[in-house]
């Protein structure tokens, strides 16, 4: 029940993408969809297949990558509809504040300009580059932590559940492999340039 939908290849159909109960796909596929595909067709009413579905659930992962709401990306996956939308990241923030914005305002969050304009006023300061230390403790940051509470979650690998104090995130064990290259002489003598290269270009 898992599609992929991704590739040259792929089935621009929607009644396909309905049938799956995950359709796994890229930002830039949705915005090929949206943009490249849509100046090739020749129906003036044309819709990219992932607008035609109207989603359970939308899951950015690595939503840090939407965080300029005027690439050709956001603006697809921005004409998604879905009742639930979900951004799912280790680092949403890189920054300041306004790397939020793409990933707030996807999932439904308004009035953005006024709040970011409070926040750029109050927290100027913990985000200036000449700031060695930027302390959250200060009030200044109050509506800022206020808005991320009611929006955030926060999970670390090391969390148990409050009930059975078990692990909320089990990852598999990790396995190392050895494998034994032969290279030839021709090879040997390419790594050896590259690596002068590299060295070469550190030092510059």
């Amino acid at each position: 029940m898992v599609y992929s939908y991704h590739g040259n290849t792929r089935k621009r159909d929607p009644m396909i993408l309905a049938e799956n109960a995950v359709v796994v796909t890229t930002y830039a596929v949705l915005a090929s969809d949206a943009n490249h595909h849509a100046k090739k067709s020749k129906d003036p009413d044309y819709c990219a297949p992932c607008e035609q579905v109207r989603w359970w659930r939308i899951i950015c992962d690595e939503s840090h990558s939407i965080r300029d709401t005027n690439t050709a990306n956001y603006k697809a996956l921005s004409r998604l509809t879905a009742v639930n939308k979900w951004c799912v990241t280790g680092t949403p923030m890189n920054t300041t504040p306004k790397d939020l914005r793409g990933q707030l305002s996807f999932i439904g969050v308004s009035h953005l300009d006024k709040m970011f304009s409070i926040f750029a006023e109050s927290m100027s300061k913990l985000f200036n580059k000449s700031s060695r230390r930027r302390s959250f403790g200060n009030p200044s940051v109050g509506a800022f932590l206020f808005l991320m509470r009611n929006v955030m979650i926060r999970h670390s690998i090391d969390q148990t559940g409050r009930d059975s104090n078990t692990g909320i995130m089990v990852l598999p064990p990790k396995v190392r492999t050895h494998s034994l290259v032969n290279c030839s002489d021709d090879s040997l003598n390419l790594t050896f340039v590259f690596a002068i290269y590299n060295n070469h270009r550190r030092r510059l």
